[in-house]
């Protein structure tokens, strides 16, 4: 992810691995533990290295022996200012299992844009989902996912959920007037915020009484989901907001969460 996002912008990569320490070990003595586990085998630091290396990326690493891994990544990126801070997350989005974890102590007070890749096994991708709506969150994962399909060659839908009201919704032909409107005035939003954007994609649209299960069921022929935070990431309780976490829970593929600076 990060090397693709790095050849579309012609970026240079820091890659940072921290290795965590008991407060009452020398940060020196876990330096030293860590470059001779580092001589007698590969590391990840190295192989990441190396795939930035291969795809024409350049890169710097380094390891960081740290008491506190999430003050060491924010005190690296107080240094260098990049313009994405990007991690991997590995468990739930419920508020009893991110509080306190590295993600969410990193994301409620780096400076710079953050990206978290919630995996299900992603490895080939052909079709990237994005779900749409206002606000600068949605625009940057948009424009993120177009720069993704750019450098892998492959589609972007740009998805709009029309929120019905209920299974009686089209039982009448008035109603199905309705949410035919309902559906065109949404695919407009989709395609001006495209033009708005300079941006390509397909633009689809589907009505459900929940947003999450629209989106959710919407991922079944896509490899990648990229949504924007909600604008009520900010509260505790949240870590990108109320949709964006239930759907980078329940959904079956990939979900890269994005939360813009501004």
């Amino acid at each position: 992810m990060s090397t693709a996002l790095a050849r579309q912008r012609k970026a240079r990569l820091r890659l940072l691995h921290v290795i965590q320490v008991p407060i009452q070990t020398p940060l020196e003595a876990g330096r030293l533990e860590y470059e001779e586990r580092r001589q007698e085998q590969e590391s990840l630091l190295d192989v990441a290295s190396r795939h930035a290396l291969e795809r024409g990326v350049r890169a710097m690493a380094s390891a960081v022996v740290a008491h506190n891994v999430p003050s060491a990544i924010l005190s690296a990126a107080d240094m260098e200012s990049p313009d994405f801070v990007i991690m991997g997350w590995k468990g739930e989005t419920r508020t009893t299992h991110w509080k306190g974890t590295i993600v969410s102590s990193v994301l409620k007070i780096a400076k710079a844009n953050v990206l978290v890749l919630k995996d299900r096994g992603l490895t080939e991708v052909n079709r990237i989902l994005v779900p749409i709506s206002g606000g600068p969150h949605a625009l940057l994962g948009l424009r993120l996912a177009s720069e993704l399909a750019s450098e892998w060659g492959v589609k972007v839908t740009a998805l709009k959920v029309v929120k019905g009201e209920g299974p009686t919704q089209e039982s009448t032909e008035y109603d199905r007037q309705s949410v035919a409107l309902f559906h065109e005035q949404a695919a407009g939003f989709g395609r001006d915020l495209l033009e708005k954007t300079g941006l390509s994609a397909e633009v689809a649209v589907v009505t459900g009484t929940d947003i999450v299960s629209a989106i959710v069921n919407a991922t079944t022929p896509q490899d990648l989901v990229v949504m924007g935070a909600s604008n009520e990431w900010k509260l505790r309780q949240r870590l990108f907001g109320s949709i964006p976490d239930q759907v980078a829970d329940s959904a079956p593929v990939s979900v890269l969460m994005v939360r813009s600076r501004f």
